[in-house]
C-alpha cells in the first residue's frame, strides 16, 4: 500500500514539474494622463485627434511632445495637444496549474 502511495506522489510531482502547468501571456493597457507617468522604452498605443493610430516604443518625452519609434514608419513626433488617448502596453505572464 505504501508503495502505491509513493508511486502516486512521484507521478503527481513529475507531472507538476514537467509541464502540466500552462503559461499564458496577455496584454493590458494603462491610460497615461501626464508626461511624468512615462518612461523611455515603454511600448505605447496612441490615438490621435485626427483618428490616426500609432503604436511603438517611446524614445523621448517632454512637456510639449512625445517621440515614438514605430516599426514601419520610423520616428513619429506627436504634440501633446494632438493626442486623444495615450496607453502603455503592459505584457503580463500568468502560470496556471
Amino acid at each position: 500500500m505504501i508503495r502505491w502511495i509513493l508511486i502516486a506522489v512521484l507521478a503527481l510531482t513529475c507531472c507538476s514539474l514537467s509541464g502540466c502547468a500552462k503559461t499564458y501571456m496577455y496584454n493590458y493597457y494603462e491610460v497615461i494622463r501626464a508626461a511624468d507617468e512615462l518612461r523611455v522604452g515603454d511600448d505605447l498605443r496612441v490615438a490621435l485627434k485626427n483618428d490616426e493610430r500609432v503604436r511603438g516604443t517611446l524614445i523621448r518625452v517632454n512637456e510639449t511632445e512625445v517621440v515614438v519609434a514605430t516599426e514601419g514608419r520610423g520616428k513619429k513626433r506627436i504634440a501633446w495637444e494632438d493626442i486623444h488617448l495615450l496607453e502603455r502596453i503592459v505584457r503580463k505572464k500568468v502560470t496556471s496549474y
